[in-house]
C-alpha cells in the first residue's frame, strides 16, 4: 500500500502527498509508475519470414500526480507553485509497504483549476531516466582475508594467525534490481601494488589499471552510464586516471541476479582491498 509521495525540487522546496486526514495534500490519483514502454526497431531480411531486431531502448517516463488541496487553499496553492516550478529539476520519493525508491524528474506542467470543488492539483513530471532506484546505495565490502580463529578461542604461547590473506579473492555480488546497472569499483591500497584488476569470472570481462600504487592510494572507477570515470586519490588530491586503463578493459556492469567478481594485481595483491557501490534499478512500482 502506498504510504506517501514526496517531491523535492533542486532548491530544497518540498511537498508531501499522503492519505492522512491532516495532510495538506491528499492522494487523488497517480499515473505512470508502472513499467515504461520500449522502442523496438526491426528490419526485414529478404527471403526470410519475420524480421530482425536492430535496436531496443526504453522511453522516458511521464508521471502524472493529482491530489486534493486541504486546509488553507491560498497557502497550499502558493506552496505547490513554489515546489512544482515548471522546467525545474527535482526528485520524486515513492514510499509504500514494499518500496522505498526515488526517481529524478522535471516539472512539465502544474495546473490548479480555480473553480473546481473539491480543489485538485495536477502535476506532470518528466523523467528522462525511466527507472526507479533504491534510496540507499549498497556497499559491498570484498575482503581478501579469511578468518582463521574460532570460539572457544585458545591461544598457544607461540600465537596463531587470526586471518589468512588471499591475493586472488572472489565474491558474489547480487543485483536485486530489474535491469543491468553500473557501479563504482573502489581499490584501497595498503602497500605497493602494481596493475590492480577486477574480473567478471562469468563473462571474463575486466578492468585493469596500468599504474604503480602506494600505501594510502584509492582508485575509484565509475561504470555508470553518462558518469564513466577513473580517479586516483593520493594525499587528498584527485587525479584523472582514465588514460591508465589497459587495452581491453571494459566498464563492467552488474547483470540481474548473481555476479561473480575476482580481483588481483600483477604484484602486491595482498595489499589490495576492494569495495563496490551500486544502486539497484526497477522498471516500475
Amino acid at each position: 500500500m502506498l504510504k506517501y509521495i514526496e517531491y523535492t525540487n533542486n532548491k530544497g522546496h518540498k511537498a508531501r502527498i499522503s492519505d492522512g486526514k491532516e495532510s495538506q495534500f491528499a492522494f487523488h490519483d497517480i499515473d505512470g509508475v508502472s513499467a515504461p514502454d520500449a522502442a523496438i526497431s526491426t528490419d526485414s531480411v529478404a527471403g526470410y519470414d519475420g524480421s530482425t531486431v536492430t535496436s531496443a531502448s526504453v522511453y522516458k517516463r511521464n508521471i502524472v500526480l493529482s491530489f486534493y488541496i486541504m486546509g488553507d487553499v491560498d497557502k497550499a496553492k502558493r506552496d505547490i507553485y513554489k515546489t512544482f516550478q515548471v522546467k525545474r529539476e527535482g526528485m520524486l520519493h515513492y514510499v509504500s509497504d514494499a518500496w522505498d525508491v526515488e526517481i529524478p524528474c522535471y516539472t512539465e506542467k502544474c495546473e490548479i483549476p480555480p473553480t473546481k470543488r473539491p480543489m485538485i492539483a495536477t502535476v506532470s513530471l518528466l523523467c528522462p531516466e525511466p527507472y526507479f532506484r533504491d534510496v540507499q546505495s549498497i556497499i559491498a565490502e570484498i575482503q581478501n582475508i579469511t578468518d582463521n580463529f574460532y570460539f572457544p578461542l585458545v591461544l598457544p604461547e607461540e600465537g596463531i594467525a587470526l586471518g589468512i590473506i588471499n591475493p586472488y579473492y572472489s565474491a558474489n555480488i547480487k543485483n536485486e534490481g530489474d535491469v543491468p546497472l553500473g557501479m563504482t569499483v573502489e581499490f584501497r591500497v595498503n602497500g605497493d601494488v602494481t596493475k590492480p584488476k577486477i574480473i567478471n569470472t562469468k563473462t571474463l570481462e575486466y578492468i585493469e589499471i596500468d599504474a604503480n600504487l602506494v600505501a594510502g592510494d584509492v582508485v575509484q572507477i565509475c561504470t555508470v552510464d553518462k558518469q564513466k570515470r577513473v580517479t586516483l586519490i593520493r594525499n587528498g588530491q584527485e587525479y584523472n586516471y582514465f588514460n591508465y586503463l589497459t587495452d581491453g578493459s571494459t566498464f563492467l556492469q552488474l547483470a540481474e541476479g548473481d555476479n561473480e567478481f575476482q580481483y588481483l594485481a600483477e604484484s602486491g595483491g595482498a595489499s589490495l582491498y576492494m569495495r563496490l557501490y551500486y544502486t539497484p534499478l526497477y522498471v516500475g512500482v
